[in-house]
């Protein structure tokens, strides 16, 4: 199985795997900036969601543009695609792997650490 959840001092991955986002984020922390310990949710825990789901062909057939006075929008899609996520229930293992990422970086203090949560479309 393909690593779903990879820290990010630890990512040496492409931007299909990894995104922009995680990617830059974990070459700067390997670089020895000050970038707070975190993880990335790798494309490939979407891509056994929406195949888990049998939504892939639902969301191309939606992913069109209207056109909205005089301009093309993807509004109604992406609320539209956002509702076949929203309806689904996300696997338990991955539930379990997300959180154990996140007790890994709980682990070192006793408070609840602030985290930020992206989107990084990949390539």
């Amino acid at each position: 199985m393909k690593a779903r959840i990879l820290p990010l001092d630890a990512i040496d991955a492409s931007l299909d795997v990894v995104g922009g986002k995680g990617r830059s984020l974990s070459r700067l922390a390997n670089a020895g900036y000050a970038v707070p310990r975190g993880f990335v949710v790798a494309s490939a825990a979407y891509r056994k969601f929406v195949a888990e789901g049998g939504i892939g062909p639902r969301i191309l057939e939606l992913a069109r543009p209207e056109m909205v006075n005089g301009t093309v929008s993807f509004e109604r899609a992406s609320a539209s695609i956002r509702g076949l996520f929203d309806e689904r229930q996300m696997p338990g293992e991955l539930i379990a792997e997300i959180s154990g990422a996140y007790d890994d970086l709980t682990s070192e203090s006793a408070r609840v650490p602030p985290v930020a949560v992206r989107s990084s479309a990949n390539a």
